[in-house]
């Protein structure tokens, strides 16, 4: 069967039907474009805003770290 692109004329149902699924088949689905986790997720929490310097940040990082020598037991 060819597929014609204009409008179907005194075509009686399972003919129009026929056009329709030979269409869907034929024409990939358009899914919407994905978009990245990292969009959704600085969309949601936005992006770190702290009035220190990097190297005030890092020094805080490494002067809170805490090391244990006790064992734990789950």
């Amino acid at each position: 069967m060819e597929i014609d692109n204009e409008e179907p004329q005194n075509l009686d149902n399972s003919e129009v039907e026929e056009q329709l699924i030979v269409s869907e088949i034929i024409t990939p689905f358009k899914a919407p474009p994905a978009t990245h986790p990292l969009d959704n997720f600085m969309e949601t929490y936005g992006a770190w805003d702290d009035e220190r310097t990097t190297d005030e940040i890092i020094k805080d990082i490494y002067d809170n770290r805490t090391s244990s020598n006790s064992e734990y037991s789950l």
